[in-house]
């Protein structure tokens, strides 16, 4: 590794628990994930979910197989409270669109379940490199229709489906809000959008380097998401190539003050806002990329996860005014 390709520290932005994290990650991850081949980032990425503590206790979790595009896609429902009619937030996880699996966020979406008093329903979408776009967007959507088709059954209100993700989740759910709108599919009250990866291009050259989440960790995943040219000019693959947002639900943006793609993300909510879409966006100073599920390491992720969850139940509570 040269020393313009080294990974630096923003010294002197980031809060210290924010740091903190962040060697933290290196050190159990140690190599940058683009240098690695899948299977080694993946197990390395294993080692790392396994340190997260386990989150609230549920009333009930179900594991569920729904039809998709291409085959199943396993779902799991996460019921805080023994109750009907309960708000749905459809939560697509983060993970480079390479990483992750259901077991790995059971403590955040326990967390969204509790904070939210909603039902969270946690999508395990194809991964790349073995399955580029459009799998885990047709994923998504097939669970999104099978929540609104079958959620009643787990207590759910139909009426009050929310959507939300976090970086490559965030990148899915925004696509979502357009999928759902174009093909007049199920209707959504709200999108929570927390540092969203809504294209291939880096908006922010002075956080290059910086550690973990870099131009070359962004740039080598989008790839593998999306190896045509052609799809990274598709709204649906890159939300932030849509031209016409309007029409889209209520939008909580949550940007990391260093994250190379902070610009697009304050743009996405700003185009948001003028097209109409209520939309609410917080930059949030000391953080970086990855930042808003680590509550209890992260003292401006609890603050950012409660200004989004209460904005998050203002918008379940108009849908049902």
């Amino acid at each position: 590794m040269t020393n313009d390709d080294a990974v630096v520290k923003a010294g002197g932005v980031l809060d210290a628990d924010q740091q903190a994290v962040l060697d933290g990650t290196e050190q159990v991850l140690g190599a940058p994930l683009n240098e690695m081949p899948i299977g080694e980032a993946r197990r390395r990425m294993d080692e790392l979910h396994a340190l997260i503590p386990p989150g609230p206790e549920m009333h009930a979790v179900h594991d569920v197989v729904v039809p998709g595009p291409d085959g199943e896609v396993p779902l799991r429902v996460y019921v805080p409270a023994p109750a009907a009619d309960l708000p749905v937030l459809l939560w697509i996880h983060g993970g480079a669109f390479a990483f992750g699996r259901l077991d790995y966020f059971d403590s955040s979406c326990a967390e969204l379940a509790a904070r939210a008093a909603a039902i969270v329903v946690s999508v395990d979408y194809r991964l790349v490199p073995e399955h580029p776009f459009p799998a885990g967007a047709e994923d998504s959507y097939a669970a999104l229709v099978w929540v609104a088709d079958k959620i009643a059954d787990y207590g759910g209100d139909p009426a009050r489906i929310a959507i939300g993700g976090d970086s490559a989740g965030g990148c899915i759910a925004a696509a979502l809000a357009l999928m759902a709108r174009d093909r007049s599919g199920p209707g959504l009250v709200y999108q929570l959008l927390a540092y969203p990866a809504l294209d291939d291009v880096v908006s922010n050259d002075e956080f290059s380097h910086v550690q973990v989440v870099n131009r070359a960790v962004h740039e080598h995943f989008w790839s593998l998401y999306a190896p045509s040219s052609e799809d990274r000019e598709n709204p649906y693959c890159a939300p932030f190539k849509a031209e016409d947002l309007s029409g889209l639900p209520p939008a909580f943006v949550v940007v990391p003050e260093v994250d190379v793609m902070r610009d697009a993300q304050i743009s996405y909510a700003e185009r948001l806002a003028a097209a109409g879409v209520p939309t609410r966006c917080e930059v949030y100073p000391g953080t970086a990329h990855g930042f808003f599920l680590a509550t209890g390491a992260i003292k401006r992720a609890e603050i950012a996860m409660g200004e989004a969850m209460a904005d998050l139940r203002a918008g379940f509570d108009r849908a049902s005014a």
